[in-house]
């Protein structure tokens, strides 16, 4: 792909992005609980093995490569529903985008960029493989670096979710993670965490003060490390992502690069 057809296809999927209405809400997701539940709960900072425990839940996402969403967006327009995968080790994620009283689309993004074309489901709601080239005509494309819309900054940080080695236990306690609570999901107790804020880890702050409200992002982590459920504040919006166990395909798009 030129960058000259680059350029265009950012400006052209701008408008379809930020357009999106809504078919599914955080509620209809199953067995998960939203942003609001628990508020009575007394947050604290992660203790030591809480700490070994989170270091560990992004790297567990890349070893299992391929995993399957199912993402409920909260956009300034409405509600978004996502359902596919996000392939941490080639940095990709192919969703369904599902939508009310419009065309079937589905969204190929990287850590950079994002891509809508037209998509017809499989018989489980998954855009269908394989991916379409992208230099081929149908896609519109945009960069997620400098947008502001709630749906691309979503997307940008799902991507970054995976990471090919282990966080800092030391540094995740030093620069303000937190308990939030103990929660259930789908029949099985779950921890509650909320990420450092991302402002105290690129500045090296340590002892931040206790604030659930500072963090973009909770993880609800299985007693075995296994991350079953986020949560992802984009836009001042609060978005759910729930992950499945098993692995998905293996995704590839030529034309479209992870950084």
């Amino acid at each position: 792909m030129t960058m000259r057809m680059l350029t265009r296809l950012v400006t052209l999927v701008l408008t379809a992005l930020c357009g999106l209405t809504a078919l599914c809400g955080l509620t209809a997701l199953a067995g998960c609980s939203s942003a609001d539940d628990g508020a009575e709960s007394v947050a604290r900072p992660v203790s030591t093995d809480e700490a070994q425990q989170l270091a560990t839940v992004r790297f567990k996402l890349f070893e299992q490569g391929s995993v399957p969403v199912t993402v409920a967006a909260k956009t300034a327009e409405g509600d978004v529903g996502l359902q596919g995968w996000v392939d941490y080790r080639s940095q990709l994620g192919y969703a369904q985008l599902t939508q009310q009283g419009t065309s079937n689309r589905a969204v190929l993004w990287s850590g950079s960029t994002a891509g809508v074309h037209a998509s017809q489901p499989d018989a489980l709601g998954n855009p269908a493989l394989p991916i379409p080239a992208v230099n081929e005509t149908g896609w519109s494309a945009q960069g997620l670096g400098s947008t502001t819309d709630a749906l691309p900054q979503l997307l940008k940080v799902l991507a970054a979710l995976g990471t090919d080695r282990p966080d800092n236990p030391m540094l995740l306690q030093q620069t303000g993670a937190l308990w939030l609570r103990d929660d259930t999901f789908d029949g099985q107790t779950v921890h509650v965490f909320a990420t450092p804020p991302s402002d105290s880890v690129a500045e090296g702050q340590s002892n931040v003060a206790v604030d659930p409200d500072a963090s973009g992002v909770r993880l609800w982590v299985t007693d075995e490390g296994r991350l079953v459920q986020a949560e992802i504040r984009a836009s001042s919006q609060w978005s759910t992502v729930q992950f499945g166990a098993e692995s998905g395909p293996t995704l590839t798009a030529p034309g479209i690069s992870a950084q």
